[in-house]
């Protein structure tokens, strides 16, 4: 093995040092440096970049800085991370005086709406019960209005960026609200307790202004760069459908003469971007529960049908629309992982159309947010060739999407029932809890359904089953794997928000004694990592009557933590001379132990 040249010169780690010597084209002569660890700072070192911090502490005796430093001046509108909060509800509520008295409470199943860029919302409950004297059941409507304007209050929001940026308007925040519990309990005959609670979860999307450091006209300036990555909003739009579907009732089934519950889930199925339009494929899955007449009955006759000889029944359809929204940007600028779509089944209402058929009809309101990412110039590090330099280091904090997940997640669950429960005729579904995590090169998916099954038996009372089924998956995802060191995940620990949609709950009688429960769940999965934007403002020179020596060459042992720019920036050269002395690309982490020539 051949040594270097420089194998035999003093290490720059040693702690001598020499007097100043002029540039020579030997090495003998090399002055040492001082010791491997410096003096502490006025900025953290550029690699990587640092996380928030405040202004350091200025010397007593500085002197202005006196190159000019040229800023771009950005605003737009970020996301600011998902916060969750739990709004726990109880209201006492009345049995209808039209409707027969309540002997058994058996379950209740809700829906909300919560109208766009409202703190206002209703929570609709479906109670289903025992009328006394009864072997039919019935079902009661009530609405439960709520409020989230306090917890709209109390989520974090920059309000200085807000009023600094003053481009634009502050965007209204992304709610979703879905019910996590929801029970029911008899007072008396007339009289009902609904109590459950609500999940809230409120994106905000701020504006917000960075200043950019461009260029500066001293060139004896030098800076660490690095790109920060920042989600955008740069459009967002509502779209209506108006849905008319007929839903046909089998043959197997009573006709139906009075509707008691209807309830609708939307999942999308597909997205694309063609010809300047962004065209989403969706599906609505209806479950009716409804009063049914034998098929020998007199259909002339609903009224007398209806009070005597109903028989409760259920039906599922799904329902496959498509909406197609107008863009002003090129196909090739949006990417379509970066759109936030939020359906609004509200407006969707079901009816008896005839004596074998419902009608799902109304509008379908969608809520689509068109994001870009964009890679921001940050400033971690500066310092100066001649003097010494202090400044502040100031950040912002900005949030970035990885990657947007979809995918489904089946789950089974065998249950233990009664012999004398039938086979249940409908089903309500609760998702309670639901979580995901990044782990390897997956996102695993974890939480509980708590699920609740009307059986009916002829000439006995009905009953509910009760079983929570667990919700265990994992999707796929090549962006984020921790093991690799370059990977996002391994800089940063990503936020992933989930959202899951009920696509299909169904259940197999596998014999007297067990049931066996299957749900299917749709998955869309946001990854999103926490970024730093950095800059250097209030430059100023520290005016030491004691400055240190320069060194003009050394040897220098690389020690661990230790980089190119560490490295340029104690002996005031620069990163490219530095690797070029060396053999070494520029990007380069030179390895603990090697020796590296300095020269200034």
């Amino acid at each position: 093995m051949t040594n270097s040249p420089y194998d035999n010169l003093p290490s720059g780690n040693s702690d001598t040092s020499s007097p100043k010597s002029p540039a020579m084209s030997t090495p003998a002569p090399i002055a040492t440096a001082p010791p491997v660890r410096p003096a502490p700072a006025t900025a953290t070192p550029a690699t990587p970049a640092p996380i928030a911090q405040a202004a350091k502490s200025r010397p007593n005796k500085t002197k202005p800085f006196t190159g000019k430093l040229h800023y771009t001046r950005r605003k737009f509108q970020t996301c600011c991370g998902t916060e969750e909060f739990t709004l726990p509800f109880e209201e006492s509520l009345l049995v209808p005086d039209t409707m027969p008295d309540m002997q058994e409470a058996l379950f209740a199943e809700g829906k909300v709406q919560l109208p766009s860029h409202s703190s206002s919302g209703i929570i609709t409950v479906f109670t289903v019960y025992r009328p006394i004297n009864s072997s039919v059941i019935d079902v009661i409507k009530s609405s439960i209005p709520f409020n989230i304007g306090k917890l709209l209050d109390s989520t974090n929001f920059d309000t200085q960026a807000s009023t600094q940026a003053t481009a634009h308007p502050t965007t209204p925040p992304n709610v979703i609200a879905t019910i996590a519990d929801l029970n029911v309990d008899m007072i008396n005959e007339r009289k009902f307790l609904i109590k459950g609670c609500l999940t809230i979860k409120i994106t905000r999307i701020n504006p917000i202004e960075l200043n950019i450091l461009k260029s500066t006209d001293d060139e004896n300036l030098l800076t660490a760069k690095s790109l920060t990555k920042a989600t955008c909003l740069i459009h967002e739009t509502t779209s209506n459908t108006e849905i008319s579907q007929t839903i046909t009732v089998n043959q197997d089934l009573p006709s139906p003469v009075k509707i008691l519950k209807s309830i609708n889930h939307i999942t999308e199925t597909h997205r694309q971007i063609t010809s300047g339009k962004l065209v989403i494929n969706a599906t609505i899955h209806t479950n009716i529960l409804y009063l049914g007449a034998p098929q020998d009955a007199d259909s002339s006759d609903s009224t007398q049908t209806s009070a005597k000889t109903s028989i409760p029944s259920s039906i599922t359809a799904k329902t496959d629309f498509t909406q197609f929204i107008a863009l002003d940007a090129p196909d090739t600028d949006i990417d379509p992982d970066l759109i936030k779509i939020t359906f609004d089944e509200s407006g969707l209402d079901t009816i008896i159309e005839t004596q074998d058929k419902f009608l799902l009809q109304g509008t379908v309101s969608s809520d689509i947010k068109i994001f870009e990412n964009r890679s921001l110039p940050s400033i971690t590090d500066a310092y100066h060739k001649k003097e010494e330099l202090c400044f502040d280091l100031t950040a912002k904090p900005l949030q970035a999407i990885i990657e947007t997940l979809t995918g489904e997640i089946s789950s089974r669950e065998l249950v233990d029932i009664n012999p004398t429960q039938d086979t249940p005729i409908c089903g309500s579904c609760i998702i309670s809890s639901i979580e995901a995590r990044p782990e390897q090169n997956r996102i695993v998916i974890e939480g509980k359904a708590l699920i609740k099954l009307l059986s009916l038996k002829t000439d006995e009372a009905p009953s509910v089953i009760e079983c929570t089924v667990p919700i265990r998956g994992a999707l796929a995802t090549g962006s984020i794997a921790p093991d690799t060191p370059n990977s996002r995940l391994h800089q940063c620990t990503p936020a992933v928000s989930i959202t899951p949609a009920i696509k299909e709950l169904w259940w197999n009688s596998i014999n007297a004694h067990q049931l066996e429960v299957n749900l299917s769940l749709a998955i869309n999965l946001t990854v999103c990592s926490e970024e730093q934007f950095t800059t250097i403002e209030n430059l100023c020179f520290i005016d030491d009557p004691h400055p240190a020596p320069h060194i003009p060459m050394a040897i220098y042992v690389v020690s661990e933590g230790d980089s190119l720019w560490s490295i340029a920036k104690r002996y005031k050269t620069d990163v490219p001379t530095l690797a070029k002395l060396n053999g070494l690309a520029p990007d380069a982490n030179p390895p603990e132990g090697a020796k590296l020539f300095v020269s200034c």
